[in-house]
């Protein structure tokens, strides 16, 4: 039993984040309690979630869809960094997570290599009758190890706006490339 939390039990252990409406989470552990976790911080009722390098994240995504704790977010933000556990990032998580709900309008996601950034996609597009702001950004190791911006591949790019208008568009790909896939796809 974790945070008192009992197999097959629901309980919201901070009662008084039961009106909590944005949760920003850094270097937090979901490896031994996600499902607690899920419940005890009552992630259905939040605006905005912020996971920012939390160990097993994707764990803690995948938790929540499979337990029908399907969110209202407006905003979210996923970083999972090159000193994060999780060595390889699985867009299969991530993606069925923004496919539970609708109405998010805001989207930022850091990843670390490698990812395969277009199974990702059909995640975002799930929201992209309300999305406003995106930022997708990659990151892998240079030859010396240190972290260095990893190129979003032109047919992410060309999806992606294909298919979205936005307000804001954040991406890690250097200028020409972006007006190449823009003008000539």
């Amino acid at each position: 039993m974790v945070l008192q939390i009992g197999p097959g039990e629901e309980k919201l252990l901070f009662p008084s984040l039961d009106t909590l409406d944005t949760l920003s989470l850094s270097a937090v552990s979901f490896q031994f309690a996600a499902r607690e976790m899920a419940c005890a911080l009552n992630v259905i009722e939040l605006n905005s979630l912020k996971l920012w390098n939390c160990s097993q994240s994707l764990g803690f995504l995948d938790t929540i869809v499979s337990e029908g704790r399907t969110p209202r977010l407006r905003s979210f933000e996923l970083v999972i960094d090159l000193d994060h556990d999780e060595a390889e990032i699985h867009a299969d998580p991530t993606t069925g997570f923004l496919e539970a709900f609708k109405e998010l309008e805001d989207l930022f996601l850091m990843f670390t290599e490698p990812t395969n950034w277009n199974s990702v996609v059909p995640g975002i597009l799930a929201h992209k009758s309300t999305l406003k702001r995106l930022m997708v950004h990659g990151r892998s190791p240079d030859h010396l190890g240190r972290p260095d911006d990893e190129e979003i591949p032109t047919s992410t790019i060309e999806q992606l706006f294909g298919e979205i208008r936005l307000s804001c568009f954040g991406i890690c790909v250097g200028a020409l490339r972006l007006v190449r896939s823009l003008l000539f796809p």
